[in-house]
């Protein structure tokens, strides 16, 4: 084979790999406020591996399919600063959040979910505990802009209309309680109440006194569907 020939591939495949390595242009990185300039490990061309992002504001970190994923330093044009962990492009995990407040530096560390603070200690969105005589509590988030809580009793796959003495014990918020419904707004998280309640059983035959505890430790609208 021609010595010319094979110099020449070699560094063709010398440039491919450069090429990959450096993230050129054709190297696709998100947010949009990242885009202006990358380098760092591209994959299918987007940016992935270790790489930084420069544009209105500054990430330096690990990338997957384009965007912040892993741990990383994201720096805002104001010089805000967040140190920690990434899921496509957002606070996610464990980090510190840095920012200006009255002139001095201020840090709030701890637990993050979808890009919001979530507290120090890394709780669920919502944990269910001491059920009595309560075959299923499940738990749907809707709506992470609202504070509310809907909580609905369902029997052989219907609205149970054999709910009574139903009470709520809560630690904070206000409720309301029509029939076999039950809203509770304007909680503070975590937030935690004790539901007791009687129902006819699934037979109709003997009333059964039921109960259980809940906690909620995430924001939105949350509705609540309690299966006898």
């Amino acid at each position: 084979m021609n010595k010319q020939y094979i110099l020449i591939t070699y560094i063709l495949l010398i440039v491919g790999i450069c090429h990959s390595v450096s993230g050129q242009s054709d190297c696709k990185v998100y947010p949009t406020k990242i885009t202006d300039k990358y380098t760092g490990g591209c994959k299918k061309g987007l940016a992935h591996g270790q790489g930084k992002a420069e544009g209105i504001d500054m990430y330096e970190g690990q990338f997957r399919k384009g965007y912040p994923y892993g741990v990383g330093t994201y720096t805002w044009k104001n010089g805000n600063v967040y140190v920690g962990e990434f899921k496509k492009g957002q606070k996610e995990g464990k980090g510190a959040f840095t920012f200006q407040m009255n002139g001095k530096d201020s840090t709030t560390a701890g637990y993050w979910r979808s890009d919001e603070y979530i507290g120090k200690d890394n709780k669920p969105p919502y944990r269910l505990s001491e059920q009595v005589s309560v075959d299923r509590v499940s738990f749907r988030n809707s709506d992470s802009d609202r504070n509310e809580i809907s909580l609905e009793f369902y029997q052989n796959g219907m609205r149970n209309g054999t709910i009574s003495n139903l009470l709520i014990q809560n630690s904070s918020g206000t409720y309301t309680i029509q029939n076999s419904f039950l809203q509770i707004k304007d909680f503070e998280l975590p937030f935690v109440a004790i539901i007791r309640y009687t129902t006819l059983s699934s037979l109709k035959s003997s009333n059964i006194p039921c109960s259980f505890k809940f906690e909620i430790n995430q924001k939105g609208k949350w509705d609540i569907r309690v299966n006898n």
